[in-house]
C-alpha cells in the first residue's frame, strides 16, 4: 500500500510539473506544492466548488501553512487531508485556521497493509479528533457521516476563551504546543501542573486557587454600559450582568446549547483603540486575541481604523443614531422678567418713541402758543419729557395742554402709550411666575460656537469627527476629549465643562436617570443627531459559529425580543432606585401639585426687578443731589469772585 501511496503522489506531481503555473480544470484546480507559500496560489473560497483535498508528502507544510496567511483560507470549506499521522491531524486541528474550520477530515494509515482510519475535527470539546470509521478490504467498516453539523448543538461547551496557540508566523513546536493548550496536556502526557506553570495566564490562575475550566472559560467580553449591558458585581465578587445585549448573547447560547461566562475588559479600554504597534485593546483587541468569543456593550458594526481585521460582526439586531448630552443651562436671573414681555426689537422702537416724544411735544406747544400769544406749562424740554412719560406708564399728568395743537398730539399718544402698556402689563404678569432659559444648543453649529469640550468613552467618536465631511463635526475633533468611562463623562457635563456624544438610548437612559432625582432637568438632550449605526455582536475572525449566529439573530429580531429585553433591563436597573426616591419624592411631588393647581403667590424672588428699580431711583435721586450740590457751592464761589 505504501508503494501505491507514492505512486499516487509521484503521478500527481508529474501532472502538475507540466505546468509551471496553477492549472484550472472545469471541476476544480490543482496545485502543487513545494513549500507553505505555495499554498497562497490555490483559489479559496470557488463559487463552484468548496471542497479541498491534500495529498501529503511533507505534513509539516500544511501545519505551517496553518499558522500563517490567515486569510488565505476557505473557513467554511471542507477539508481531506491525506497523509498525516493522528498527533500530526490533532496538531493541525489546533492551528489557527484549524480551530476555525467546521469540516476536516484526516486519513490516517493505521500501520496494518491495506488499512486506513478516518478521524474529524470536533470543535469546542475536549476532544479535538474523533474517530469515524475505518478502510479496509475496499470498503468502510462502518457508514461514516463525513461531514456532519458541528455548530447547531454544542452539547452544553463552554467555548474556549483563551487566546489562541502561537502569534508568530512559525508553527509552535510540538512541546510548546501541549504546555500552551491545557486541554491537550493528556495527549502528550503532560501534568495539570506543567501546563499551568508553562502559560502566565493560567499559572495566575492557579496560584489563586482556580481549575482549568474556570481560566479559560470567561468568553464574553463586555463591560458595564447601560442600558445596553449592566455589569455589576455580587457580594462573592461574580459579575452581576444583564441588560440588551447580555440577553441576546443568552439567547444565542440557549439556542446553540453552549455556556457563557462574562469576563470584564481592563479598566479604560472599553470598545478598543489601535495602539502605536498595530494591535488592539479592548474588546476588539480580546476578540482579536483569542481572549474571548463573543464581544457586547452596544458595538457599532464599522471598519473604522481597520477594527474589522481583528474581528468581525453578526448581522444588526439594533439601530441607533449619536447625539449629545448637554448641562441644562441655569435660568435667567428673575430681575430681567421685567424686560421678557417684548422682544428686543419691541423695547427699541419703544425707546425711540419716548426719545422722539418729548422734543416733539415740547416744539408743538411752545409753538402754538407764541402763535396765539399765550403761555404754556410745557415750555421747557424737562417738563414735556415727564409728561411723555407719565402717559406712557398710563399715569395722568398733572396738567393739560392749553393749545389744541399739543392736546391733539397728546391724544394720540394716550391711545398709543395704552395699548403699550396694557400688552407689557399682561404679559408681566405671566412672565413674574416662570423661570426662563437662556437659548438652549441644539445643533453642532451652536455647539461648536459655544466652544465647549465635546467627551466621549472611548476614542471612537473622535475618529468619526476627525473623518467627517460636516465642517462644524469636523472642527469639534479639535475639541473633543477622549475619557476612560461613563461616569467621567457624565460628570463632565455636569460640571458644565463638556458634551457628552454616545448613542440615543444610551442618551435617553442617562437622562431619565439624572433627572428623576431632581425637581428640574439638570441635563438634557440636544436635537441635532448624527451617525447613525447598526449594533452587533462582536465576534472572532473567521468564528465558524457565524451562519448559525446570524439565523438565530434574525429570528430574535423578527420576534420582538430586543426591545421588550431593553425595557426589562432598563425596569430592573431602576427599580431600586425607584425605591429609594419613592418616600423622599412624596412631599416634593405634593408641593409641585399645589404650585399647579393652585395659583401661585409671588415672592420677593418674583419681584426683585421691581426692587432693583427702587434701588436704582435712591441712587440715582443721591447722585443728582449730590451733582447739586456741587453746582450750587462753585456759583457761590464765583458769586464772591
Amino acid at each position: 500500500m505504501e508503494n501505491e501511496k507514492l505512486t499516487m503522489r509521484e503521478s500527481v506531481g508529474e501532472v502538475l510539473e507540466e505546468d509551471e503555473r496553477d492549472r484550472e480544470t472545469k471541476d476544480g484546480e490543482l496545485v502543487l506544492v513545494r513549500e507553505a507559500d505555495d499554498l497562497l496560489k490555490a483559489l479559496w473560497s470557488g463559487e463552484l466548488c468548496r471542497a479541498y483535498l491534500f495529498l501529503l508528502h511533507n505534513p509539516q507544510t500544511l501545519l505551517a501553512f496553518g499558522d500563517r496567511h490567515l486569510r488565505a483560507w476557505d473557513y467554511y470549506g471542507k477539508y481531506v487531508v491525506v497523509g498525516f499521522s493522528l498527533e500530526e491531524f490533532d496538531d493541525f486541528t489546533q492551528t489557527k485556521k484549524g480551530r476555525k474550520t467546521q469540516h476536516i477530515v484526516g486519513i490516517v494509515q493505521s500501520g496494518s497493509g491495506g488499512e486506513w482510519r478516518m478521524y474529524m475535527n470536533k470543535l469546542y470539546s475536549q476532544q479535538r479528533v474523533a474517530f469515524l470509521s475505518t478502510w479496509r478490504r475496499s470498503h468502510f467498516t462502518r457508514t461514516p457521516n463525513i461531514f456532519p453539523d458541528k455548530i447547531s448543538d454544542l452539547q452544553g461547551a463552554t467555548l474556549n476563551g483563551r487566546a489562541t496557540k502561537g502569534t508568530e508566523a512559525n508553527p509552535t513546536p510540538e512541546s510548546h504546543v501541549a504546555a500552551q493548550n491545557p486541554a491537550k496536556c493528556q495527549i502528550y502526557g503532560h501534568s495539570d501542573k506543567a501546563c499551568w506553570d508553562s502559560q502566565p495566564m493560567c499559572g495566575k490562575c492557579a496560584s489563586q486557587g482556580h481549575d482549568v475550566e474556570r481560566c479559560t472559560s470567561e468568553t464574553v467580553a463586555t463591560f458595564d454600559f447601560p442600558p445596553a449591558v449592566f455589569f455589576q458585581r455580587k457580594e462573592n465578587g461574580e459579575p452581576k450582568v444583564f441588560g440588551r445585549d447580555a440577553e441576546v448573547v443568552r439567547a444565542l447560547a440557549s439556542a446553540g446549547n453552549f455556556t457563557l461566562n462574562f469576563k470584564e475588559v481592563p479598566p479604560g479600554e472599553v470598545w478598543g483603540e489601535l495602539l502605536p504597534n498595530g494591535s488592539w485593546n479592548g474588546i476588539t483587541g480580546m476578540l482579536g486575541s483569542g481572549a474571548a468569543d463573543f464581544g457586547i456593550a452596544n458595538l457599532f458594526i464599522t471598519s473604522l481604523m481597520g477594527c474589522r481585521d481583528h474581528q468581525q460582526f453578526t448581522v444588526p439586531y439594533h439601530q441607533t443614531v449619536n447625539c449629545v448630552i448637554m448641562r441644562v443651562p441655569p435660568p435667567l436671573p428673575r430681575w430681567q422678567a421685567l424686560l421678557w414681555p417684548f422682544r428686543e426689537n419691541t423695547w427699541l422702537a419703544l425707546v425711540v418713541g419716548l426719545v422722539l416724544s418729548g422734543p416733539l411735544l415740547y416744539c408743538l406747544a411752545r409753538g402754538s402758543a407764541r402763535s396765539l400769544g399765550e403761555t404754556s406749562y410745557l415750555d421747557s424740554l424737562t417738563s414735556s419729557y415727564l409728561h411723555a412719560i407719565s402717559m406712557h406708564v398710563q399715569e395722568p399728568p398733572a396738567r393739560e395742554p392749553t393749545t389744541n395743537t399739543s392736546r391733539v398730539f397728546v391724544a394720540f399718544l394716550w391711545l398709543y402709550a395704552m395699548v403699550m402698556g396694557v400688552s407689557y402689563s399682561s404679559n408681566l404678569t405671566t412672565f413674574l411666575t416662570v423661570t426662563r432659559q437662556p437659548l438652549a444648543i441644539d445643533t453642532y453649529k451652536d455647539f461648536y460656537e459655544s466652544r465647549l469640550t465635546v467627551v466621549g468613552v472611548g476614542p471612537i467618536f473622535g475618529n468619526l469627527m476627525k473623518t467627517s465631511v460636516n465642517f462644524y463635526l469636523n472642527e469639534l475633533y479639535k475639541q473633543f476629549v477622549s475619557l476612560p468611562s461613563d461616569e467621567a463623562a457624565v460628570q463632565s457635563v455636569l460640571d458644565g465643562r463638556a458634551g457628552y456624544i454616545t448613542s440615543y438610548h444610551k442618551s435617553k437612559y442617562t437622562v431619565a436617570k439624572l433627572n428623576s432625582a431632581h425637581r428640574t432637568p439638570i441635563i438634557r438632550l440636544m436635537k441635532e443627531c448624527t451617525w447613525p449605526f447598526s449594533v452587533g455582536v462582536g465576534l472572532q475572525s473567521h468564528t465558524p459559529l457565524k451562519p448559525r449566529i446570524d439565523t438565530v439573530i434574525h429570528k430574535i429580531v423578527e420576534s420582538g425580543l430586543v426591545s421588550q429585553w431593553f425595557k426589562e433591563s432598563v425596569w430592573i436597573a431602576t427599580r431600586e432606585n425607584r425605591m429609594q426616591q419613592k418616600e423622599t419624592n412624596k412631599e416634593e411631588e405634593t408641593d409641585s401639585e399645589t404650585e399647579v393647581f393652585r395659583v401661585l403667590p409671588l415672592n420677593v424672588e418674583h419681584m426683585q426687578g421691581v426692587f432693583y428699580i427702587l434701588g436704582l431711583s435712591h441712587l440715582s435721586a443721591v447722585m443728582a443731589f449730590l451733582a447739586e450740590l456741587c453746582l450750587a457751592r462753585r456759583e457761590q464761589h464765583s458769586t464772591k469772585d
